[in-house]
């Protein structure tokens, strides 16, 4: 019997080790995007745009959102001015919307600003009580009102949202250094 077959499966199983090693590093090492985690209704990502900036976004996973994204999102560029992070809504769940409201468990209201690229996004003013709601609240609906059709109601839930805003937080002050 050949050793080839002995000797391509140690390289395979070399070969794996790297990947999972590579797969474990984190996203500064690796540049691009790494995984952070799932956490019940949310999982988490570290996407690191350039040498000076690096975004830690945390997911709402949830059937309602095939095609969008509604994101908490904690950014070393911005920590300063934002280190409680802020909410971002994919602008295909904007589309056409004149306007945006966050509802947290039927008791806390913020509104949303469409930026330039479509997005909503929580206001600065907001950033620190819409945490603290979300990181209390079970459940999240974003209202969207259109000039040329219904309102539309996006139910969000926010199990495992405190879990994994802390870990996306945590990966980002580890990114900012």
């Amino acid at each position: 019997m050949s050793q080839f077959p002995r000797r391509a499966a140690a390289l395979g199983g070399a070969i794996l080790t790297l990947l999972v090693m590579l797969a474990a590093a984190p996203a500064s090492a690796q540049g691009g995007t790494s995984y952070i985690g799932s956490y019940s209704d949310w999982e988490g990502h570290v996407y690191r745009i350039d040498g000076t900036e690096t975004r830690c976004a945390l997911r709402a996973v949830h059937p309602a959102i095939l095609e969008a994204e509604i994101y908490w999102v904690f950014n070393t560029r911005h920590l300063d001015r934002l280190p409680d992070g802020f909410l971002a809504v994919d602008s295909r769940v904007a589309d056409g919307a004149h306007e945006l409201e966050v509802v947290i468990d039927d008791l806390h209201r913020f509104p949303l600003r469409i930026g330039a690229d479509g997005f909503g996004y929580s206001l600065d003013d907001d950033a620190a009580r819409l945490i603290a709601a979300m990181r209390s609240g079970i459940a999240m609906e974003i209202t969207i009102h259109r000039r040329t059709s219904a309102d539309q109601t996006l139910p969000v839930s926010l199990l495992g949202f405190t879990r994994g805003s802390d870990a996306a937080r945590r990966a980002c002050l580890r990114a900012a250094g």
